[in-house]
């Protein structure tokens, strides 16, 4: 047996698609997952999916939707999830559905991904993200425009190391090599998703 993690491990010689999985860091599981696609009114089960236990809770929502409409012959307007369902990427994935569809759009009610705050320092929503121009700008002016492309489609910005002269100087960053900023491919979506989280409605 090979000790240690492996992608797909196969956990039982009597159902090869049962998968290690974790609800928590420390809950874990050994099984299968399953999503299900309730109407909210009438509290139907409308299409139901089983995942491996190492899936994303998010795989396969757009086509439960899709199956959805097609079985009942109607929009789905709103769809509720928990955060498991709020990624940029899920978000996007029904966004882009609603504009080939040509529809008015589904509406995805779900808590957006907690942002981060690297070293207890700045969080990246206190700096000016230019996403059409490409730049960033920092809380005490500095302007980054150039960037590394990654493999998703975001963007990496490196700042340099705190200067001295600085009025801010170690409240962004202490590391060595200055402060790094991550644009996520889907961060218009997500800061859209944020900022609504925190109006009455």
């Amino acid at each position: 047996m090979k000790r240690g993690t492996a992608l797909n491990r196969i956990t039982s010689v009597s159902d090869p698609e049962q998968r290690h999985g974790h609800k928590t860091a420390s809950k874990r599981f050994t099984s299968h997952k399953v999503a299900v696609v309730v109407d909210r009114e009438s509290q139907l089960i409308l299409d139901c999916l089983v995942l491996p236990g190492n899936a994303g809770d998010a795989q396969g929502v757009l086509e439960a939707i899709e199956r959805v409409e097609e079985t009942t012959g109607q929009a789905v307007e709103q769809a509720v999830g928990d955060g498991a369902y709020g990624s940029g990427a899920t978000r996007q994935a029904l966004s882009c559905a609603c504009a080939r569809l040509q529809e008015a759009g589904r509406e995805l009610v779900v808590r957006a991904p907690r942002e981060s705050r690297p070293g207890g320092h700045f969080p990246k929503s206190a700096l000016t993200l230019d996403l059409e121009g490409g730049a960033v700008t920092c809380l005490a002016g500095q302007t980054k425009p150039t960037y590394v492309q990654e493999r998703d489609g975001g963007r990496l910005y490196q700042f340099g190391a705190a200067r001295t002269d600085c009025p801010l100087g170690n409240q962004c960053t202490t590391s060595a090599v200055g402060r790094q900023v991550r644009v996520h491919p889907q961060e218009a979506l997500l800061q859209a998703a944020r900022a609504y989280q925190q109006t009455p409605e």
